[in-house]
Formats: structure tokens, C-alpha cells, sequence
């Protein structure tokens, strides 16, 4: 195994882009600078996401737009399942309170240089024995959370360990900073670009601005802003999109997607 999946054994801790500690916006004792910090077994962070729609055509003009407003959450799980080859993994899932017998998983590894995403669960666990169907809201939830990765082929609940892993943040989290995050499917460039507070449900926040850049032989032409802080994932928007066609499958313009999820509130 590369020596990026190496933790020493003991507290594992996560960084800005996954969870949050016991202090909502305690400040970083080095200004521009993020470090990891710990996170809160078996506490659950609250996100309200707008996942927006809008078709413009060749003119520019706006044909049509929508929106909806959901709420999902985020649990840090007290003990992570085994992975194999994986020690000392961090557990997260992803549930919608409204069915949360289905739920996403995603894992993680901390070292002192970056926090790296190596694993997901194949989604819809529980679907088949409890006859319930996922919303498309929560997809696109996921979707957003797990940087673009759609899924593969599999039985629903496998774990699939990536090939290559996603280096989520790497440490210290300096303005200036820029790394690549992945190159399979595409390249993934993220970078930290300023400071910036912002105001949530959950609070007032200072953080860094990461723009995540997906380049090369991306098709949906994604990207993402994320606010980041001590406390951890404040906000993130994604935007991407594709071509727009009507019901003969004409190609009539642009159609745009965005999904933005705030922190409105975390239950330890």
C-alpha cells in the first residue's frame, strides 16, 4: 500500500473538508493557515441543499429554471468498517433524514501532509429488502459530496475502494496552496485562493476559499467552491453542465446544474 494510506495508530484526525470539532469557528492559530483538527465520533452535521436546474438556449436567453430545497446530513461514524489493505480509516455516512435506511458511505485517511478519500460504499443500501427508492435530490447530494464520481457497476452496498485515491486537502491549508487531487477519470486540480467569512444557519464562519478546477476530458465541465474552516465544511457549491435537448432529442441549448449545500447545524 503507498505510504499516503499510512496513519499512525491512535486519534485519526480529519480535516477541513469532511467534519467539525467540539468548537464551531475556534480560529487557527496561524492566519491563512488550516490544519487538521479532531473530529466528533457519532456526531451527525446538517446540510440544507438547493440543487437548481436552469435551460438557457443558443441565444442566451433563460428558457426555463428550477429549484428544490432539501435537507440531508452527514454522520461520523464511532467505528469504521474494515477496508481491506486500508488501516485506521475514518467513516462517514450519508443519509437523508427522511430515509435513513439508505445511505451512502465514504472513507477516509489522515496523515500530517493530507487528508485522502479512498473508499465508497456502492450506494442504496437497504433499498431492495425495504422497497424504497432513493430521490434524485439525494444523489446529487452525494454526487457533490464525493467530488463527481458516478457509480459502478456492483451490488448495491459494496465498498469500492478507489484506484486513485482523491486528496481531499493537503496540510498546512495556506492561501496560495494548489494540488492535484486525482487524474483518473479526468484531472482534478484543487487550490485555496483567500479568505473570506461567511454567515450559515450554523454560524458565522472565517474560512478559505478552495476552488476545485476538473479538467481535462471532464464532460460536465464540473466545478467547485468550497468554504472551509476549522470547523470544517461550511459550504460547497457544484456547478456543471450538459447539452439541453427536447422531447425528440434535439439539441435546443445548454442545461445547467447546481447544487449548494450550507451547514445549518451539527448534533453531537
Amino acid at each position: 500500500m503507498k505510504s499516503m494510506f499510512r496513519c499512525s495508530a491512535g486519534v485519526i484526525m480529519l480535516a477541513c473538508y469532511a467534519l467539525f470539532s467540539t468548537g464551531c469557528d475556534a480560529e487557527d492559530p496561524d492566519e491563512g493557515t488550516l490544519k487538521a483538527i479532531a473530529f466528533a465520533p457519532g456526531g451527525t452535521l446538517r446540510y440544507q441543499t438547493t440543487l437548481t436546474t436552469t435551460v438557457t438556449g443558443f441565444d442566451g436567453v433563460v428558457r426555463s429554471t428550477s429549484s428544490d430545497i432539501d435537507t440531508f446530513a452527514v454522520n461520523v461514524s464511532p467505528t469504521s468498517e474494515d477496508i481491506p489493505g486500508i488501516p485506521n480509516t475514518l467513516q462517514l455516512d450519508l443519509f437523508d433524514p427522511a430515509e435513513p435506511a439508505l445511505r451512502d458511505a465514504v472513507w477516509y485517511i489522515q496523515n500530517d501532509s493530507q487528508l485522502v478519500e479512498v473508499a465508497y460504499r456502492n450506494g442504496e443500501t437497504g433499498a431492495p429488502a425495504l422497497g424504497i427508492k432513493r430521490s434524485p435530490a439525494f444523489e446529487r447530494f452525494v454526487t457533490a459530496w464525493r467530488t463527481v464520481e458516478g457509480r459502478v457497476a456492483g451490488t448495491p452496498g459494496d465498498i469500492q475502494i478507489r484506484a486513485d485515491p482523491r486528496v481531499v486537502v493537503t496540510f498546512p491549508l495556506e492561501i496560495g496552496s494548489r494540488w492535484t487531487s486525482f487524474t483518473d477519470p479526468w484531472l482534478q486540480v484543487r487550490e485555496a485562493l483567500r479568505e473570506e467569512p461567511l454567515d450559515v444557519p450554523a454560524g458565522t464562519f472565517d474560512c478559505v476559499v478552495v476552488e476545485t478546477i476538473t479538467m481535462e476530458d471532464n464532460p460536465e465541465n464540473g466545478h467547485f467552491t468550497d468554504h472551509v474552516t476549522s470547523a470544517g465544511l461550511v459550504q460547497r457549491v457544484y456547478q456543471y453542465d450538459s447539452d439541453a435537448r427536447d422531447a425528440e432529442n434535439q439539441l435546443i441549448g445548454t442545461l445547467f446544474f447546481e447544487t449548494r449545500f450550507v451547514l445549518i447545524g451539527r448534533d453531537r
